[in-house]
């Protein structure tokens, strides 16, 4: 059985930007240097990796899988996860939120613009080497931990007065900023 087989390559010509991206498949996705106005990305049953890409708006999620991405550009985008971790790396967001119901938010070299949420039920909301000038870090049953400052359940907040802050929302795991 020839992995091949069950691949599907589209090639976009280099400097195009695709006004509509809609994907929903029962495996894995990949989706590299793509510039799209508005994105709805779905898998059923596998990963999302999204590369070097800037998305416009619009949704990525799983119900049982990842969702991994990396040096790219997010504006007004949802990212979700039912069961799975989302983990950025070197990407910026602009307004948009992410959502996971049973996983993990990791996230390096982050850049944030405006305000931004992260709500996790079942899981650890990390953040490290990131460009965020505010953060209000809440939990229901977890330890909160903003730079040297930590808490067992409550809030940890710093400079919400500045434009570009993060929330992490959390109702039973960590929340960690550093």
């Amino acid at each position: 059985n020839n992995v091949d087989d069950d691949r599907c390559v589209i090639t976009i010509p280099k400097n195009t930007t695709i006004s509509s991206l809609k994907s929903h498949v029962n495996n894995d996705l990949v989706i590299n240097h793509v510039t799209a106005k508005k994105v709805a990305l779905d898998s059923n049953s596998g990963d999302i990796s999204v590369l070097n890409s800037e998305f416009d708006g619009g949704n990525v999620s799983t119900t049982s899988g990842n969702i991994a991405i990396r040096r790219s550009s997010l504006l007004n985008t949802k990212l979700s996860a039912t069961s799975g971790d989302i983990a950025l790396s070197r990407t910026s967001l602009t307004k948009g939120k992410v959502s996971l119901s049973s996983g993990d938010f990791t996230a390096n070299h982050l850049s944030i613009t405006g305000h931004y949420t992260i709500t996790n039920q079942s899981g650890d909301n990390t953040i490290t080497k990131s460009s965020i000038d505010g953060a209000k870090l809440t939990n229901q049953s977890g330890k909160n931990k903003l730079k040297r400052q930590t808490n067992n359940g409550g809030t940890l907040k710093q400079n919400l007065d500045e434009p570009n802050v993060v929330y992490l929302r959390n109702a039973s795991g960590d929340n960690t900023i550093k």
